[in-house]
């Protein structure tokens, strides 16, 4: 008869679960034989078992920790009274089992309306937060000076989080029947979000909020001009403001930062107004307290958490875009406008060693430059017609030390930032120089060390005369064992090289501001020498003309007969393959590579391979689909 009323309460769809199960409780409480799953029953259990006897005390093996969750209730009590204060959750007594009544007594914990109530502010801001995380996402990927993916990558996966809210669409009536395992389902995805997040640390998880900050003031900042230019046509509209973009701005950030904290500990206004009723201080305290409550049926340590989730460090792909190839090709992000980016910076990157072989090859009079002046300096200095590759084959250390003395003749007042006479391109008279006298302060003073060396042995008639070969045979010993009469050549060549590396980075820049603004209007910055550490905090890709480069030089003051032949010359010419900025790089390098100058070599060798790579490159270019 019991059972009868039993499977028709249970068959009763005209009353809810709670007054269904009160009832099927009443019913089957007082039996005699009904089983308790209770604690005391398993507590009374281990007393009773009967300990074994051993010839030898035997020490009792360590007690190994609880991992997981457990389906016992003998933490439900302490649970309870530790989340009591928070009203968040409720004792209950009863739970579906697998048997003949389908029922069973057992303590457990569950969520109450106030638990809901804070779920459903959740998804609010999970729908304040992913209502403009397309617009970033779009903003980052269409931006053509976004190469690298991974906050793009990152911001995905925490789309994908913020679209999930555990038990939103699950009425209140039927969350209260829920088993461990449900709870477990429902949780398990977000809190293995949340946390993967955590693990990253703070510098990347800044750096996502970073970069979401930029890409809203980027789209702010458009929507003024768009803006401006309609209030230009519409004078009489109310203009919007814009303090009120940059307020949405914050809240905006201070929403994501209530997902991506700093520390376990943190606090915003966000996790103030969504606690307020409860002893819960953030988001990770509630997602603590759930998996306790309602998962671990127990307490635990962050580690377990960590494990019984496979909780690992969020990796993601920093080669790849994580979106659909048809908005890549949109976004000039497919692997065709990979390739051809490619292609353009490895170019960018040969611009220098391009130039710097021009000048390596640069002639006058139908020869290599150097030996051309080398002739013109031993005729002036000895009444001698030589031919440099003779020289240079046989006498080298006099060959390197010719070179010094026609650049300290011809070019160092030029170098050393020695003011001089210019005439502009509106033929008036200005006095100027093109460094600063600090600019080349190190390698001139090297150079002119070496070349002293030189000369005193020259003038002593102590010059050993060796040949080429003896020289590179010297110059590939260590440093510290070099020959003391090489080692003018090897300081000279490193100076040399440096002096012409400088002058191509300043070439460059001066090409660079050519072909982006023109001469229409010379700068004021064209008529200021230049500094060494102003130039080298400029950005890679910054223009800056040449100072004086439109002048014509009048006059040097104690000039040489060699100083002479670059008189009424242009310091930069219009085609920017003449001038005597260009002849006196061209000299340094020239220069350079007859002092045998290992580091001008590793330069050459890293141009060949970068002209491979551009040749490969431009082949897969050609050949794609």
């Amino acid at each position: 008869m019991l059972m009868e009323r039993v499977r028709l309460l249970l068959k009763n769809n005209s009353i809810n679960n709670e007054q269904r199960y009160r009832s099927i409780i009443k019913l089957v409480q007082h039996l005699p034989g009904k089983k308790d799953l209770g604690s005391d029953e398993i507590e009374i259990a281990e007393e009773k078992r009967k300990r074994v006897q051993t010839a030898k005390k035997k020490k009792k093996p360590k007690k190994k920790p609880l991992m997981g969750p457990t389906e016992l209730s003998l933490y439900i009590d302490s649970l309870y009274s530790s989340y009591k204060s928070s009203k968040l959750f409720r004792k209950r007594y009863l739970a579906r089992r697998n048997n003949r009544f389908g029922i069973g007594l057992r303590k457990r914990l569950v969520p109450t309306n106030r638990y809901k109530q804070i779920l459903d502010k959740l998804a609010d801001l999970h729908e304040l937060v992913i209502g403009r995380l397309d617009d970033i996402l779009d903003g980052i990927v269409f931006d053509p000076e976004a190469q690298d993916p991974t906050i793009f990558n990152y911001l995905k996966v925490f789309k994908r989080w913020m679209t999930d809210v555990p038990l939103l669409r699950v009425d209140y009536d039927k969350i209260i029947w829920m088993e461990r395992i449900e709870f477990d389902r429902a949780f398990s995805k977000y809190i293995t979000h949340f946390f993967s997040f955590y693990k990253l640390g703070a510098p990347v998880r800044e750096g996502i909020l970073l970069e979401v900050e930029k890409r809203l003031n980027a789209q702010i900042e458009t929507a003024e001009v768009s803006e401006g230019e309609a209030e230009a046509q519409a004078p009489m509209r109310e203009p919007r403001n814009p303090v009120s973009d940059r307020k949405d701005v914050y809240r905006y950030i201070g929403a994501m930062r209530f997902f991506l904290p700093n520390a376990l500990d943190e606090k915003n206004a966000f996790a103030d107004d969504i606690f307020k009723s409860t002893t819960m201080r953030n988001l990770p305290d509630f997602l603590f307290a759930t998996a306790e409550a309602l998962v671990f049926q127990r307490t635990y340590e962050i580690e377990e958490l960590i494990s019984y989730y496979k909780i690992i460090y969020l990796h993601v792909d920093s080669n790849r875009w994580n979106c659909s190839e048809d908005m890549l090709e949109r976004a000039k992000k497919d692997r065709n406008a990979k390739m051809e980016a490619e292609l353009k910076a490895l170019k960018a990157k040969y611009s220098s060693f391009e130039t710097m072989m021009t000048l390596l090859s640069m002639q006058r009079n139908d020869e290599n430059q150097l030996h051309s002046v080398l002739k013109e300096y031993w005729r002036q200095a000895f009444k001698k017609e030589w031919d440099p590759h003779t020289v240079q084959g046989s006498n080298c250390l006099f060959y390197i030390y010719s070179i010094g003395n026609y650049f300290n003749d011809a070019f160092l007042q030029l170098m050393n930032g020695t003011v001089l006479s210019l005439r502009d391109s509106a033929r008036e008279d200005i006095s100027g120089s093109i460094f600063s006298p600090s600019y080349f302060e190190a390698e001139i003073t090297a150079f002119t060390s070496a070349q002293k060396r030189l000369r005193s042995l020259f003038v002593s008639k102590s010059l050993p005369q060796m040949s080429r070969e003896t020289v590179v045979h010297s110059l590939a010993r260590p440093d510290e064992s070099i020959d003391q009469s090489v080692k003018p050549v090897y300081i000279m060549g490193r100076a040399f090289y440096r002096m012409g590396k400088e002058m191509i980075r300043i070439y460059e820049m001066h090409r660079l501001w050519r072909f982006n603004r023109g001469v229409m209007r010379i700068p004021s910055i064209a008529r200021v020498p230049l500094i060494r550490e102003t130039v080298e905090a400029l950005p890679e890709q910054a223009g800056r003309p040449i100072p004086f480069f439109d002048c014509v030089i009048m006059d040097m003051p104690s000039a040489t007969v060699f100083a002479r032949g670059y008189l009424s010359k242009r310091i930069m010419e219009d085609s920017l393959t003449e001038g005597v900025f260009v002849s006196a790089a061209a000299f340094c390098f020239q220069a350079a590579s007859a002092c045998l100058n290992e580091e001008l070599n590793e330069d050459m060798l890293a141009s060949e391979e970068l002209k491979r790579q551009i040749d490969d490159l431009s082949n897969r270019v050609r050949m794609r689909p």
